[in-house]
């Protein structure tokens, strides 16, 4: 009798043991540390989104926390109180606050503690820290992709109708007409093809020709240049000369050397030429008028 108890109570201890060592391995799988103090700190969120009990709370990509519990707040409005326990070694900045992010597709939510690290001042146990929630992966794609699905659904509407249109509108004699067309278009264009190496070779004539062509000018213009180079040059030097001639007289006139230079730089021959011509003037009018007192005639 007193074996079997002590084997009752040995299964019983064992079962107790087991049991134990499962909810710690299932706690350590979670992330959680049942062997080290820990210290709780709140947050409150309008939508929570993804996030669930166990979920990481993160700074800077490492995880330094859990999410512990959450559960409406008191106050009437609809917020939800988010209780995250983290080891009682870490300590947050009273400049830390909290967001819920999506971590990826597939992965859920975290919270993510943003100015939470530094050389404080710093929060107490049991403060609560200000939080806000990031748009779910699931509304952002349904935002971005609602009009793109309803600009797909139209199109395809459209082209449905384009085909029903199609379908009543090409007959058997317009489909065999449209048949012939294009097998006259794809003969025209075998037979383009086969011309193409035949105008090839005709348009390289054509530039050969034109580049033997071009070599012939060159050398007439060169050889034209070449023989006209001594009457331009003589004729450049007649005109050199022709030009200092022209500028030496301009300076005669302006300093008033040689007649024509007196006659600009001098006004009283112009006055005297001017009083010369209207005597001139006078006299032949007289004669005009009295003939007799300069000629006489006598016919006996």
């Amino acid at each position: 009798m007193q074996t079997r108890t002590k084997q009752t109570w040995l299964i019983g201890i064992f079962t107790l043991v087991v049991l134990l060592a499962g909810v710690a391995g299932y706690q350590f799988l979670k992330g959680r540390d049942i062997f080290n103090r820990s210290s709780y700190y709140y947050s409150y969120f309008n939508n929570i989104g993804g996030l669930y009990v166990s979920n990481r709370v993160v700074i800077n990509g490492l995880s330094v926390g859990y999410v512990s519990d959450l559960r409406f707040a008191n106050d009437g409005t609809g917020r939800i109180l988010a209780q995250f326990r983290c080891p009682s070694t870490l300590r947050l900045q009273r400049t830390a606050h909290s967001q819920i992010v999506n971590a990826g597709l597939i992965g859920g939510s975290v919270v993510r503690l943003y100015d939470a690290w530094g050389d404080g001042p710093y929060l107490n146990p049991g403060d609560t820290i200000p939080g806000s929630s990031e748009t779910p992966y699931t509304e952002a794609l349904s935002t971005k992709l609602s009009p793109l699905i309803a600009n797909i659904d139209t199109m395809v509407r459209s082209l449905k109708v384009v085909l029903q249109v199609a379908e009543h509108t090409v007959t058997e004699q317009r489909a065999e007409e449209t048949y012939h067309e294009l097998y006259a278009l794809l003969r025209n264009l075998r037979m383009t093809a086969a011309a193409l190496p035949a105008t090839v070779a005709n348009v390289n004539t054509a530039v050969n020709k034109l580049a033997t062509t071009s070599d012939t000018i060159q050398y007439l213009m060169t050889t034209t240049m070449e023989e006209l180079q001594p009457s331009l040059r003589s004729a450049l030097q007649r005109t050199d000369s022709l030009l200092v001639v022209a500028t030496q007289l301009a300076n005669d006139m302006q300093k008033g050397q040689g007649t024509i230079g007196k006659m600009a730089q001098d006004d009283s021959l112009y006055y005297d030429l001017r009083s010369s011509v209207r005597s001139l003037d006078s006299l032949l009018v007289d004669i005009q008028k009295h003939p007799k007192r300069y000629f006489k005639f006598s016919i006996f």
